[in-house]
C-alpha cells in the first residue's frame, strides 16, 4: 500500500476507533487512579479528558510519521517505530504531567516521572498495534472491494462483447434473408404473379417489423420464436405454395424456455434451399422440442433433395452463412454449454440438433 492508498485507508471509520478507544482510556483511568485513590474531584476528571483530547491529537501526526518509517529492513522498521512512539510519548507524557501539576498543585509529580513515562510508552505502543491491526483490516478490506470490482467490469466487458458478437450475428442474418427473399418477389414480379408478390411484401413486412421490434433483445421464449418462425414460413409459403409441408412438435414444457431470438429462421432458410428449392413434390421439414433434464433439445429435420445423389452421404457437411451464424450465435450465448449437432435425419435429409440449458430468465446467457 503506497502512501496515497494509506492517507485514503485512515477514513472515518479509523477515527470512529480511535474515538471509542480514547473513550475507554478515560474510563479505565477514572476507575483506576481517581476513584482507586479516592479523590473524583472534578480536577482530575477534567484532567483525565485533556490527557485523552490530547493523546488523540498527538496520534495525528503519529498517524502521517508510521508510513515513512514503515520502510526498508525490518530491524530498521523496529527501530524508527520505537524511536516515533518514544518520542511522541516523552511530548504528551511532558504535556499531560504539566498540565496536572498546573491543575492541581502537585511539585512532587516530577519525581515519578519515569512511572508517567512508562504509562505514555504503553499507551502509544497499544495505540500503534491498533493502528496496524486497523490498517491491515481496511488494507485486505479494499483488495476485495477492488478485486469485486475488477470481477465485475471483467463480466461486464465479457458480456457487453458476447452481446455484441450475437448482434453482429443477428445483423449479418438480415441481409441474408432480405437477399433471397427479394429474389423470389422479382421472380414472382417477372412471372407476372403480382398478386403473390405483394402478398410476399405484406408478410415480409410483418417479418421485419417483428425482427425490428426485437432488436435488442438477447432471448426470446421458445413459443415466441415460433411465432416469429411461423411469419417467416408464411413468406415462403407465396413462393413454395403446397410444395412446402411443416410438422411442428413441441413439448408444452418447453415453450417458455429462453433461447436466442430468430435462431430458427436460419436452419429453415437452409432445409429450403436443399429440401423445397428446385424439388417439383417439395419436402416436408419437422420441427421437435423436448426436455431433456436441465436441457433443452431442438430437432430441425428435412425430407432433403428428391434426388438422393445430392444428399450429403459424409458428415460434416459443408455449412453456409446461415449455419456458420447460428453455430457462432450458439457459442456466443452459452458457451460451451451449447451444442449443434448434425445428423442424417430419419426424414431422409439432414437433421440439425440444438441443445443448451433450459432457463426461464430473461437472459439466459447471463444466467
Amino acid at each position: 500500500m503506497n502512501i496515497d492508498d494509506h492517507t485514503k485507508a485512515i477514513s472515518l471509520p479509523w477515527w470512529a476507533v480511535q474515538l471509542i478507544a480514547w473513550f475507554l482510556f478515560c474510563v479505565l483511568s477514572f476507575l483506576s487512579l481517581t476513584l482507586w485513590y479516592g479523590n473524583p474531584r472534578w480536577m482530575h476528571v477534567a484532567h483525565i479528558g485533556l490527557q485523552a483530547m490530547s493523546g488523540a491529537a498527538m496520534t495525528l501526526p503519529l498517524t502521517l510519521i508510521l508510513p515513512y518509517a514503515n520502510k526498508g529492513g525490518v530491524l530498521r522498521r523496529v527501530l524508527a517505530h520505537l524511536v516515533v512512539v518514544a518520542v511522541l510519548a516523552f511530548l504528551w507524557n511532558i504535556f499531560r504531567m504539566a498540565t496536572f501539576d498546573a491543575m492541581i498543585t502537585a511539585p512532587d509529580i516530577w519525581q515519578d516521572f519515569g512511572g508517567w513515562y512508562f504509562t505514555a510508552l504503553l499507551i502509544f505502543g497499544l495505540w500503534a498495534a491498533l493502528y496496524y491491526i486497523a490498517q491491515a483490516y481496511i488494507a485486505v478490506a479494499l483488495e476485495r472491494k477492488q478485486a469485486e470490482q475488477e470481477r465485475v467490469r471483467r463480466v461486464e466487458a465479457e458480456n457487453f462483447s458476447r452481446e455484441a458478437q450475437m448482434k453482429m450475428l443477428r445483423y449479418q442474418l438480415n441481409p441474408h434473408f432480405l437477399f433471397n427473399t427479394l429474389n423470389s418477389i422479382s421472380a414472382l414480379v417477372k412471372t407476372n404473379r403480382s398478386d403473390q408478390a405483394r402478398t410476399m411484401i405484406s408478410q415480409l413486412s410483418h417479418f421485419l417489423r417483428l425482427s425490428l421490434e426485437n432488436d435488442e433483445m438477447i432471448d426470446m421464449s421458445l413459443s415466441g420464436e415460433i411465432e416469429a418462425l411461423k411469419l417467416y414460413l408464411d413468406i415462403e409459403k407465396v413462393r413454395y405454395a403446397e410444395r412446402l409441408n411443416v410438422n411442428i412438435d413441441v413439448d408444452s414444457d418447453v415453450l417458455d424456455a429462453q433461447i436466442p431470438a430468430l435462431i430458427l429462421q436460419p436452419i429453415f432458410e437452409n432445409a429450403l434451399k436443399y429440401t423445397i428449392a428446385g424439388q417439383v413434390k417439395g419436402g416436408t421439414i419437422r420441427l421437435r422440442g423436448r426436455r431433456d433434464g436441465d436441457r433443452v433439445v431442438l430437432s430441425i429435420a428435412d425430407t432433403g433433395p428428391s434426388d438422393k445423389r445430392k444428399k450429403p452421404a459424409v458428415l460434416p457437411l459443408k455449412k453456409g452463412v446461415g449455419l456458420q451464424n447460428i453455430e457462432g450465435r450458439i457459442q456466443a450465448h452459452y458457451g460451451g454449454a451449447g451444442h449443434v449437432e448434425y445428423k442424417l435425419s430419419d426424414l431422409g435429409g439432414l437433421d440439425v440438433i440444438l441443445s443448451f440449458p433450459y432457463n426461464l430468465a430473461a437472459k439466459a446467457g447471463a444466467a
